[in-house]
């Protein structure tokens, strides 16, 4: 597979960060790297975090930088924050919350380049994000039945579509059907 120079010069910098990452995040092929799941985790993440936070803005927001390496550098908050539809007045601490939101979620990692505090981020793979999320003790009761219904299917159908001609991945890019939550009680 060809990769373009940006690939690679990323692919590089999130192995110099987080050693070992090449099994932590998504590895696909395409004309975008982004994985079909990826708005359902959005929507996720404002579900499981303050509905006014709307974290999943910037979750998808980051995989539009992705350049298929997994890891992206925000160029700086207030470019972010406009783009997720805020007013620069607001944008430092706007972008630092929902960043901290994901990371509490476990959607992805970060650590500080420069003045950002979240300067560098690894994107998890969405598919083990899931299964992490609904095997925990806090948000795992959370997740209604049916989103787990729509995920395993749609990550069933994800997987059909591969094309059979295609080598297996060493790590699976989908996890496993998710586990079935108890009711939450009313």
């Amino acid at each position: 597979m060809v990769k373009q120079k940006n690939a690679k010069v990323f692919e590089e910098r999130r192995r110099e960060h987080w050693a070992g990452s090449d099994k932590l995040v998504f590895s696909g092929s395409g004309f975008t790297q982004m994985p079909r799941v990826v708005p359902m985790l959005a929507a996720l993440a404002d579900t499981l975090t303050d509905s006014k936070s709307s974290a999943g803005k910037l979750y998808m927001l980051l995989w539009s930088y992705d350049w298929g390496a997994g890891y992206v550098e925000p160029v700086d908050d207030e470019n972010l924050a406009l783009e997720m539809g805020y007013s620069p007045a607001r944008s430092k601490r706007t972008v630092v919350e929902r960043f901290d939101a994901l990371v509490s979620l476990g959607l992805i990692k970060t650590k500080p380049r420069g003045a950002l505090a979240h300067g560098r981020v690894l994107l998890l793979n969405p598919y083990q994000v899931v299964q992490d999320l609904c095997a925990d003790a806090v948000h795992g009761p959370k997740i209604s039945l049916s989103w787990r219904d729509h995920f395993n299917q749609r990550a069933l159908a994800a997987k059909s579509r591969a094309k059979p001609d295609k080598p297996e991945p060493e790590e699976p890019t989908q996890a496993p059907p998710i586990p079935q939550a108890p009711p939450i009680p009313s």
